[in-house]
């Protein structure tokens, strides 16, 4: 596999266009159609090497000492603690708290260069049942759907047609430093999207590093 990087990667891959109604998605509670925004057509599909996450960890836009500093954090103890409320070890130590369950799956097999959930599918899933279950009109589906993952905590939910520019053209490994398969079956049409809320008072200390505890419970709530 071949990712382009550096100088190689395009300069625009497209944009969303802000202001502008989208029929294509049903995402919001009942009386909000779609996303306020519209997608155009120059938008293009992107690896994800490119992310900025993984960017941090090759890029030297982005792959900083202060970056370094900052992913080195969740993991190790600071040398010094600075005197600023939300800065304390106590805040660092909330934050970290908070990411600890998907920390868990996202390191189970990062040996094997894997990061469940982030950088490859979550692996800890049971094979469903090989009998299919008819949910009815697309209307009944929606909404069977609907109420079943705001019964597990989504926040926000919708289903839609799936639209391949949204997906990373490869999955990037780290360790090996390579493109792999995404993975998906083909013939995928349609795609079901949740949100999760963000405590907001938390994210109201941005940029200390308590605010990082609303993220991580964030994705802590996606292991449901």
């Amino acid at each position: 596999m071949i990712h382009p990087r550096g100088s190689e990667r395009p300069d625009r891959r497209g944009a969303l266009f802000a202001g502008l109604p989208s029929d294509s998605c049903d995402a919001g509670p009942s009386g909000v159609d779609g996303p306020a925004w519209e997608v155009l057509e120059s938008f293009e599909r992107f690896n994800q090497v490119d992310d900025v996450f993984n960017r941090a960890s090759w890029d030297p836009e982005v792959a900083t000492e202060e970056a370094r500093r900052f992913f080195a954090s969740y993991r190790e103890p600071l040398r010094s603690w600075r005197n600023a409320s939300g800065f304390g070890q106590r805040d660092y130590a909330i934050r970290n708290a908070a990411w600890q369950v998907v920390d868990v799956f996202a390191e189970m097999h990062d040996a094997e260069d894997l990061r469940d959930g982030f950088l490859s599918p979550l692996s800890q899933l049971r094979d469903g049942p090989s009998e299919r279950f008819d949910l009815g009109s697309p209307e009944e589906a929606s909404a069977t759907v609907k109420q079943v993952a705001r019964t597990f905590g989504a926040d926000l939910v919708g289903l839609c047609a799936h639209d391949e520019r949204w997906v990373y053209t490869e999955r990037y490994a780290r360790r090996a430093d390579e493109g792999r398969p995404v993975g998906l079956p083909d013939g995928l049409t349609s795609v079901v999207v949740i949100g999760q809320a963000m405590d907001r008072g938390l994210v109201d200390t941005v940029p200390s590093a308590l605010s990082g505890a609303a993220t991580g419970l964030g994705y802590s709530k996606d292991a449901l």
